[in-house]
């Protein structure tokens, strides 16, 4: 920039699009982006809601009576269509996909279910993965209480309770400050590191050895996964809609119910190998799951 330019030109510079022929229409100006909102056409823009997914409808084979174009714009009216509401809606300048920025972008109904569809495999399913990962975790322990776990440790069913009631309480406690990382860092970053730490306190459990440190290990598991669904839930928002979520967490919950019953056959197979290398069974099935898990994260990454 030459010495010569006024401070008026170094607030206010245009932002170039790539690929795009209407990159005039934003420019930069006090640390914020600007839009000459008459140049921005929104008559080809939907204004009825996207009709919600139901089950009946698709059980009984009901459809609309009027067919849908799928090559008609499905792009729908938004804040940044509205010149009294768009400029206080225009994200900052270190906004990573500043540059992608484009309200004058439309898409058709066949290129939202195409990317809607890719969405649902990159991103839904590994979410449910992840969702039955902490499933996993958490009904690890009812299944080790079927092996002499209680014996093992000398325990009593009262420490045995006493230690469920610690995992639910720290899982509690943790709920509101998880989600506070979660929006600091991201859910994208605060999900994997939370399955990596979880992770690697179960496989400690291989190494309990009495009251005191049943009681830390399950207090730590609740505290690290504790906000673990609603940072989940908050990750899938950032992907789907009002009219499409609803579906994909009815998904999400089913799989919690799929891994009770894949879990249940693994700690089948898990528990007799006790005394393997002079091992009890519950200790083998708190190795035998975390690098799963693992695996899982760096999908994330």
């Amino acid at each position: 920039m030459n010495a010569a330019a006024t401070p008026e030109s170094v607030r206010k510079q245009p932002v170039d699009f790539p690929g795009s022929s209407e990159s005039s229409i934003l420019t930069l100006h006090k640390k914020s982006l600007q839009v000459d909102s008459k140049s921005i056409t929104s008559d080809d823009l939907q204004d009825a809601e996207p009709a919600a997914f139901k089950l009946s409808d698709w059980l009984f084979r009901r459809h609309s009576s009027k067919p849908l174009d799928l090559d008609s714009t499905a792009t729908r009216r938004s804040v940044y269509d509205d010149p009294n509401l768009a400029e206080h809606y225009w994200p900052k300048l270190e906004y990573e996909n500043i540059h992608r920025f484009d309200p004058k972008a439309r898409w058709t109904y066949r290129e939202e279910q195409a990317l809607v569809g890719k969405i649902d495999w990159k991103v839904m399913l590994w979410a449910a993965i992840s969702f039955s990962a902490l499933n996993l975790d958490r009904n690890n322990l009812t299944q080790a209480n079927t092996d002499n776990f209680l014996l093992d440790l000398k325990l009593t069913t009262n420490d045995f309770n006493y230690g469920n009631t610690v995992f639910r309480r720290a899982f509690l406690y943790a709920e509101l400050p998880s989600q506070l990382v979660s929006k600091r860092i991201g859910p994208d970053r605060w999900i994997p590191m939370q399955m990596c730490m979880w992770s690697i306190v179960t496989a400690a459990q291989f190494f309990l050895n009495g009251r005191p440190s049943f009681l830390l290990c399950r207090a730590l598991l609740g505290f690290i996964q504790g906000g673990f669904i609603p940072d989940l839930i908050l990750y899938l928002s950032y992907f789907y809609t009002k009219t499409e979520l609803p579906l994909r967490l009815a998904l999400f919950r089913m799989s919690s119910n799929l891994c009770s019953i894949v879990g249940s056959f693994i700690a089948f197979g898990v528990l007799h190998m006790r005394g393997v290398a002079g091992r009890a069974g519950w200790r083998c099935s708190s190795v035998a799951e975390p690098p799963q898990k693992i695996q899982i994260d760096t999908y994330f990454h």
